[in-house]
């Protein structure tokens, strides 16, 4: 990857590269601070964008005037795939079946400022929630699927009771659920949310 990325002379691309894996959540808080650009959006190195993804999300975002565009997703593995189609969006759901994956979400800097992916093994959780507890966020949701997910035997995703683990604390460390609340919602997302990664 950093050669490739090298081998470009495009001053807009700018690469920083670690001397150790960090993980994801270090890397996307550092790409957060260097970033001066309009827009943010994330991709891993194992995902795909189709080639007209950032034409479409940034149209979307400027024509409906709102700091976050969403939407479908391809998720594969080595047999299967499938189309994810993520749910309307609102807080309660991002701890049942979260509508927000890092390859299909652009959004503008200014509602992703201050807000961290440091949160443990579920960073992405912890991030979305610190942005979605702005009331004022506008969002617009795509349906068309512009990305492709790869789901590997090794991937986090694929590790289903440690993940309902971290789910769990996460879930009932939120003081804005009652307790019964967090038992609904995660019996919830031991139903939907689990079931996403099902091919």
């Amino acid at each position: 990857t950093v050669e490739l990325i090298s081998a470009f002379s495009d001053p807009r691309i700018k690469l920083t590269s670690l001397s150790n894996n960090e993980g994801p959540g270090y890397c996307r808080d550092l790409g957060l601070k260097r970033a001066h650009g309009a827009y943010i959006s994330f991709l891993d190195s194992d995902d795909l964008w189709c080639s007209d993804f950032l034409n479409v999300y940034i149209q979307a975002l400027q024509d409906y005037k709102v700091d976050l565009v969403y939407g479908s997703y391809i998720m594969k593995n080595e047999l299967r795939s499938k189309v994810f189609k993520p749910k309307d969006l609102c807080f309660d759901q991002l701890f049942i079946q979260n509508p927000l994956s890092c390859l299909a979400v652009l959004m503008t800097r200014n509602s992703a400022y201050g807000h961290t992916f440091s949160g443990g093994p579920r960073e992405d959780l912890f991030f979305w929630s610190q942005v979605l507890k702005n009331p004022a966020l506008k969002s617009y949701k795509i349906d068309k699927p512009l990305a492709i997910y790869h789901l590997r035997k090794s991937s986090r995703s694929s590790q289903k009771l440690a993940v309902a683990g971290y789910q769990l604390k996460m879930t009932f460390d939120r003081e804005e659920f009652s307790f019964l609340k967090k038992i609904w919602i995660f019996c919830n997302y031991l139903y939907f949310g689990l079931r996403k990664y099902r091919l």
